[in-house]
This record gives structure tokens, C-alpha cells and sequence, in this order.
């Protein structure tokens, strides 16, 4: 399944992208994708449960403009994302305004501080 979406996605423009119930979908694939993942402002990876922090981390690192990210029932997701090396949340966070995180039970409540301090926009955090 991973060269298919590759396949697919690599050399693409898009600007909304769920890969929702993609149960297959491992954090390579999305380390793989990434990069042509920069016009993306909705993102939906929900219900991947080979999903985690390092998958997540590389999106972020590419989609600077995510507005919607919806991360839900991803049993690996700690929040432990990859920040710059001051400290700071990522870039990526700053036009955040949507963040889904429900039934993700590794998530800590410091985690979620430490990703609001970087998404100055967000509106809904559910």
C-alpha cells in the first residue's frame, strides 16, 4: 500500500488530504510524502494505528500552512513532536486553528500545553 500512495501523492498539489481508516499507513509513508505535502492546510490521519510521533513530526516539518489536523484514535501519538532546538514549538503550529486529538491514549496534558503555546491561532482543540 505504501508505493501506491507515494504513487499518488508524490508531485501533487493539494491543499486538503485525508488519509482517514488508511490502516496500513506507517510513519515511512508519511516521512516519504512529506515533501509534497506543502500546499496541504487540511490533514486528516485518523484511525492510522501504525501512526506516530515521527510520522506526524515529518508532516509537520513540510505542511508549514496547516490550518486542520486531525489526529485521532492514533494509540502511539505521546506528542513528544519534533521541536526547533531552542525549545520552541514548530513552525508548522503557527496558522493551526483545528487540532483533533480524541482517544489517543499516550497524549499527556503537557504535551497539548506545549503544542497550544505554538498554535497561537487555534480555535478548537478537541
Amino acid at each position: 500500500h505504501g508505493k501506491l500512495l507515494r504513487s499518488l501523492i508524490i508531485g501533487a498539489h493539494f491543499t486538503e488530504l485525508s488519509l482517514r481508516h488508511a490502516s496500513n499507513l506507517r510513519d515511512a509513508d508519511l516521512l516519504a510524502i512529506a515533501p509534497s505535502l506543502v500546499a496541504v492546510r487540511k490533514l486528516d490521519i485518523s484511525h492510522c494505528p501504525y501512526v506516530s510521533d515521527d510520522g506526524i513530526a515529518g508532516v509537520l516539518a513540510s505542511c508549514h500552512g496547516i490550518s486542520s489536523l486531525r489526529l485521532e484514535r492514533l494509540p502511539d501519538l505521546t506528542g513528544t513532536l519534533s521541536f526547533g532546538s531552542d525549545g520552541a514549538p514548530s513552525g508548522a503550529l503557527t496558522a493551526l486553528t483545528l487540532l483533533s486529538v480524541g482517544m489517543c491514549p499516550k497524549l499527556s496534558s503537557a504535551a497539548l500545553d506545549y503544542i497550544r503555546e505554538g498554535a497561537r491561532e487555534l480555535r478548537s482543540l478537541d
